[in-house]
């Protein structure tokens, strides 16, 4: 048994070594072992920092922006002259099929209510856009980024978003979201943690706390976040 147990190690590390794997990596990943992390990757914002400060964020927008942004709707196009409920009850009359479902998209699309909560969405997504990007632009991070001592660079400087870079980035949330949210978790996989909308615009996360040595990729001489910023 011994014998035989030892053949299948000879057999299973020379199957590594055609294969140009590194075992020590394997057993790593196969025993779910974390990897050592570099001083330069812990300047980076983690996975967990960065969804709680998107967190922090979204709870601000619901409570906030969100019902600023319905009452100066409102102000501007008037009261919706349906209410859901009013849809939900017409669309069990309609129906004798069973299909409610069906029935009530039909009847939201007759109203005029999905048009008025598709344009209405739209502002939002306007106003959040704008706000973030001012956000990043005199602050280089939102409130909830803030409350986790995080901030928003650029990767090739070191320094603030241009407008321009911030737009991209905003922009590159939806390329993130798309793919059920991938781009995000790609956070937790790139040694940068960078996401995909990080990715697109040439931005990186960095911790405020993080100390004065250059963010890797960066130029020797560009300049870096400092411990007091």
């Amino acid at each position: 048994m011994g014998a035989h147990g030892g053949s299948d190690m000879g057999a299973v590390m020379v199957a590594f070594e055609r294969l140009k794997l590194d075992p020590e990596k394997f057993v790593r990943f196969a025993l779910l072992r974390p990897r050592k992390i570099s001083e330069e990757e812990k300047r980076h914002g983690t996975f967990n920092r960065r969804m709680i400060a998107a967190s922090l964020d979204s709870l601000l927008i619901t409570a906030l922006i969100a019902p600023l942004v319905d009452f100066i709707y409102i102000k501007i196009y008037g009261m919706p002259t349906i209410s859901i409920q009013e849809i939900a009850t017409r669309a069990g009359q309609e129906t004798q099929s069973g299909d409610a479902l069906r029935a009530f998209l039909n009847e939201m699309q007759s109203s005029g209510f999905f048009d008025r909560w598709a344009d209405n969405l739209r502002w939002q997504m306007l106003v959040w856009g704008v706000y973030t990007v001012l956000c990043w632009h005199y602050w280089s991070a939102t409130p909830g980024k803030m409350l986790c001592r995080l901030k928003v660079i650029d990767a090739k400087t070191g320094g603030p978003l241009r407008p321009g870079q911030g737009i991209l980035r905003a922009l590159g949330y939806f390329i993130s979201a798309v793919p059920l949210g991938l781009g995000f978790f790609w956070i937790g996989i790139d040694r940068k943690r960078r996401g995909w909308h990080d990715l697109f615009a040439g931005t990186l996360v960095v911790k405020t706390t993080a100390t004065s040595a250059p963010v890797s990729g960066l130029p020797s001489d560009s300049p870096a976040p400092s411990a007091a910023e």
